[in-house]
């Protein structure tokens, strides 16, 4: 993708939508807004942006059947090695964590999400995207593939495969794949969910378990008081949730993804003390530990 390359296609849709603004820029991708306020092009580079752009698209015209409220997709297409799509722009305010009751009203819109989607047809396998992939790895491996051989040279690493090898027999469902507060946005009763480019397929927990670690992680970063996000995920529709394998799997992925000696900064105990919890409460406290050590060594949010 080059300068030019991108003023030309700014050239060309702005006869559809308009002029644009300046860009908002991202690590994986740009994204402007035209200057009517009502569309957004959005511009994935960097890392797999076709794959990227390919499960976001599919996620987007899909989600609405399942009774999920998503931006609205106008139109996609190739930008040399990278790709764009250009979406309608949703009214309302992004979750924040700021205050217990932002917190209790987070988890009550990830539940509405993971209720939603785990409502529909299964699908067949676990993977990236929503298409049906035709390989058949287990939930397990899937999981594990996600995670770079770093991972697998460290101490912690034999107890979590094992773990996750627990979650083969756990039913498969459709996944947002990056629940955030910033990507639900809400207007009156109206909530609707936004970026979908990390969409998968597999165990429903996944999704919980991710909204845990990025609260948590926000909180901790931004310095907020953290006794409301405890407590607000002891709700009784996670009770018969083991969610402490996807947290320290959720865990292992962002240690991995930042810098490449982070990983093994990891604390062993910590990771086995997360593995062997039984309860959210138990589980949101040691991650919050971890999150903690993580930060305190200069681990990029």
């Amino acid at each position: 993708m080059t300068t030019e390359s991108v003023h030309d296609l700014l050239g060309d849709l702005s006869t559809r939508y308009g002029d644009w603004d300046a860009p908002v820029t991202k690590p994986y991708s740009l994204n402007y807004r035209n200057t009517a306020g009502n569309t957004i092009l959005k511009i994935y580079r960097r890392i797999t942006p076709v794959q990227r752009q390919r499960r976001e698209t599919e996620a987007l015209e899909r989600a609405p059947a399942f009774g999920v409220k998503t931006p609205r997709v106008l139109e996609a297409g190739r930008l040399g090695r990278d790709a764009w799509t250009v979406i309608t722009v949703i009214p309302g305010r992004p979750l924040t964590l700021s205050t217990p009751v932002d917190v209790e009203e987070y988890l009550h819109r990830v539940l509405e999400l993971t209720q939603a989607l785990a409502a529909q047809r299964s699908p067949v396998t676990p993977g990236d995207g929503w298409e049906e992939a035709h390989d058949a790895r287990t939930t397990g491996d899937y999981l594990a593939d996600m995670l770079s051989s770093r991972v697998r040279r460290t101490s912690w690493w034999p107890e979590l495969r094992a773990k996750l090898a627990d979650l083969d027999g756990e039913p498969l469902v459709y996944l947002h794949g990056d629940v955030k507060p910033e990507h639900i946005l809400v207007e009156d009763a109206q909530a609707h969910v936004v970026d979908w480019e990390a969409s998968a397929r597999g165990p429903a927990i996944r999704d919980v378990a991710d909204a845990m670690f990025h609260a948590a992680r926000d909180l901790e970063y931004d310095g907020v008081e953290v006794r409301s996000f405890v407590s607000a995920f002891q709700a009784p529709a996670l009770a018969d949730r083991n969610v402490s394998p996807m947290l320290a799997w959720r865990v292992a992925l962002w240690a991995d993804r930042r810098r490449p000696l982070n990983v093994h900064r990891l604390s062993a105990s910590l990771m086995a003390e997360l593995l062997s919890t039984t309860t959210h409460e138990d589980a949101c406290t040691v991650l919050l530990q971890i999150i903690r050590a993580m930060r305190l060594i200069g681990t990029p949010r």
